[in-house]
């Protein structure tokens, strides 16, 4: 079983009008105990894949599943303040 599912996965940025296709249409998954390694060049969106799938940046289409539970509902339990490894309450948000 899958721990990580990225199905048709796309990233456009834009800017004045203008689209940046960072991402286009990528698939793939992650098997428990699996030793994953992203190669390629300077600016080819490696980053940009792992901020989506770290949940750092949105992406335009595509899904995102950790085990069964969809990339944006995980964030979503995380800004509400649930950790979704154990259940505990973790503060999210600046340091007080």
């Amino acid at each position: 079983m899958p721990i990580l599912t990225v199905s048709g996965v796309q990233k456009i940025y834009r800017n004045n009008g203008r689209r940046l296709h960072a991402l286009d249409d990528i698939s793939f998954t992650v098997e428990e105990n699996e030793f994953v390694t992203l190669v390629g060049p300077s600016g080819c969106g490696k980053s940009t894949l792992l901020k989506i799938a770290g949940e750092l940046i949105e992406r335009t289409a595509g899904e995102v599943r950790f085990t069964h539970e969809r990339a944006g509902r995980r964030l979503q339990r995380l800004r509400q303040g649930a950790d979704p490894q154990d259940g505990a309450g973790v503060q999210v948000g600046p340091p007080r």
